[in-house]
């Protein structure tokens, strides 16, 4: 978990330098948002047994990812009115 966000990190952090580079801390943040939504449906997985073969499984990705495009979303919107 902590390497997969580590890499979205170091792909974003770049990217907003290159970009908006006053706006650098929304990379930590969003480090800090997607590992917790992941942390969060791991722990859910975890605790209600959701595999591929559960009936929740997709639900679960498709709330994960819909979250993580939420974040991405909410901070582009931060970034563009500031």
């Amino acid at each position: 978990l902590l390497v997969h966000c580590l890499i979205h990190f170091a792909v974003a952090l770049p990217l907003i330098l290159i970009v908006a580079p006053k706006f650098w801390f929304v990379a930590l943040i969003d480090f800090v948002i997607h590992i917790t939504i992941d942390r969060a449906k791991g722990l859910v997985s975890a605790n209600l047994g959701v595999n591929q073969e559960h009936p929740w499984f997709w639900t679960l990705i498709g709330v994960d990812q819909a979250l993580h495009h939420l974040t991405g979303f909410g901070l582009s919107i931060f970034m563009a009115a500031n």
